[in-house]
């Protein structure tokens, strides 16, 4: 979740600055997001067959 929260920060300054030398950063943040959000969905599995979550 911290990733995706600096990802969305950076898309901030951005879109709000034009920030086209942070755009490299921008891309690596979406990386890093997407990286973590694949993360999170290989554990869902495990989490939902320990009881740690429920179908909705």
């Amino acid at each position: 979740m911290h990733e995706m929260q600096k990802e969305r920060g950076s898309v901030i300054l951005f879109l709000c600055n034009d920030l086209a030398p942070i755009e490299e950063g921008l891309r690596q943040r979406f990386l890093e997001s997407d990286y973590s959000v694949e993360e999170l969905k290989s554990k869902l599995p495990e989490w939902m067959e320990k009881g740690l979550l429920n179908e909705s």
